[in-house]
């Protein structure tokens, strides 16, 4: 793999686990952020 293809990886890696991570805050704290980001 080209330098470039790892790096995309790396940064799609990176997102997929902010995302799950977002998901697991949302669940413990009832959805308070998932609400507070659907009105802005």
């Amino acid at each position: 793999m080209k330098m470039e293809e790892l790096e995309a990886l790396a940064a799609s890696i990176s997102a997929e686990i902010q995302s799950r991570y977002i998901e697991i805050q949302n669940d413990q704290f009832g959805g308070y952020y998932a609400r507070l980001m659907g009105e802005i």
